[in-house]
C-alpha cells in the first residue's frame, strides 16, 4: 500500500483498539461472562488476510507492538494526522503501553500465560521509556525533567520534540501515571495557562 506521507503509519489506532476491546470485555463479563468470551472469540467474517475473530485482532496488534519495541525501549515510530514528523510521540506510546497491558489482561482471561507475560513486559518497557527524562543518554525518554513535564515526543535519530502539547495528557487519562503523581500535576499547570490564558 503507498503510504499517505502527512498521516501514515497511524499505529497509535493499534493501542486504541486494544484498550476499546479490552474495556468492552471487561463490560460484558460483568455482565454475563459467555457473551463476553463470545465477543472475544466469535467468528468474524474474514477480508483477505484479515483476522477471524476479535482476540486474533488483539495478538496481532500486541505482538506487532511488542515485536517493534526498539533497544530504547519505544515502540513503533508513528506518523498520526496530527503529528508533522514521523517520531516516538508520547500520545502514541501511551497507548502503546495501555494497550499492551490491556491485551495482558485479555490473555490472562485466556489462560495464555506465556502471551500475557511477553506483553506484560512489552508494556513495561514502554512505560520506562515514557517515564525516561529527556536529558538521559544516549537516547532521552518523554517525561521533562528540565520543564516538569512531558515532552510531546522523542524523534528515531534520538532527538527531542520539547514543545508542550496537551495530548500527552493521556497518560493520567489512561492511568500509566496516577493521576494524583506530581508529574501529572505539574503537566496539568503546564498546560491549562495555555488553554484559559490570564
Amino acid at each position: 500500500k503507498d503510504m499517505i506521507p502527512f498521516a501514515d503509519p497511524e499505529n497509535d489506532s493499534l493501542g486504541l483498539f486494544m484498550i476499546g476491546v479490552y474495556h468492552t470485555w471487561r463490560l460484558l463479563s460483568q455482565q454475563n461472562p459467555q457473551a463476553a468470551r463470545d465477543f472475544l472469540t466469535g467468528t468474524i467474517p474474514k477480508i483477505g488476510q484479515g483476522p477471524t475473530s476479535v482476540y486474533e485482532a488483539v495478538t496481532r496488534a500486541a505482538d506487532y507492538i511488542a515485536s517493534h519495541i526498539d533497544a530504547n525501549g519505544f515502540g513503533p515510530s508513528d506518523h498520526s494526522i496530527w503529528e508533522e514528523d514521523l517520531e516516538r510521540a508520547t500520545f502514541t506510546q501511551v497507548t502503546y503501553a495501555s494497550g499492551l497491558n490491556a491485551a495482558r489482561l485479555l490473555a490472562s482471561a485466556m489462560g495464555e500465560t506465556d502471551r500475557a507475560s511477553t506483553w506484560l513486559d512489552g508494556a513495561r518497557r514502554v512505560r520506562e521509556a515514557i517515564l525516561r527524562p529527556a536529558s538521559a543518554k544516549p537516547c532521552p525518554g518523554l517525561w521533562n525533567n528540565t520543564e516538569s513535564r512531558w515532552n510531546r515526543a522523542t524523534r528515531p535519530d534520538c532527538t527531542t520534540d520539547n514543545r508542550l502539547d496537551s495530548s500527552t495528557d493521556l497518560i493520567w487519562v489512561f492511568g500509566l501515571v496516577d493521576a494524583r503523581d506530581q508529574r501529572n500535576a505539574s503537566q496539568r499547570q503546564a498546560v491549562l495557562p495555555r488553554l484559559t490564558p490570564g
